[in-house]
């Protein structure tokens, strides 16, 4: 069902980490960009799964993982390209990520309780 809980979390993730792509594209580096759009595509991805939660659990896991590749790429980028900048500089559209972060791992949580809720409801037919 489209109507559930998570799917609403796994919408702010998409929206927020969709809003930290664009406010970002004048000081972000291009594939910092590209890394948001995916993350943000991936979330809306996972909505239309709703059939297959073991699916929609590992494509969770997926997107945080592109998070922290984010972070880890802003942080190390600026080390290693002289031309590049990055938005290390800590003010609030830094944190949207983040936020999105907590928003797929509360998705996961409830996913999770559903496919609980599933497993005990055919236990018992």
């Amino acid at each position: 069902m489209i109507q559930r809980i998570q799917s609403v979390y796994l919408f702010a993730a998409a929206i927020w980490t969709l809003l930290c792509a664009l406010v970002g594209l004048g000081h972000l580096f291009i594939g910092l960009i590209v890394l948001l759009v995916v993350s943000s595509a991936l979330a809306i991805y996972t909505i239309f799964k709703y059939n297959d939660r073991k699916k929609q659990i590992k494509l969770c896991n997926v997107n945080m993982l592109l998070l922290i590749l984010w972070y880890a790429t802003d942080g190390v980028l600026p080390y290693i390209c002289e031309q590049c900048t990055s938005s290390t500089r800590f003010s609030w559209d830094w944190f949207l990520p983040f936020a999105s972060m907590v928003m797929l791992v509360m998705a996961r949580r409830g996913v999770k309780a559903d496919d609980k809720l599933i497993r005990d409801a055919d236990r018992i037919r």
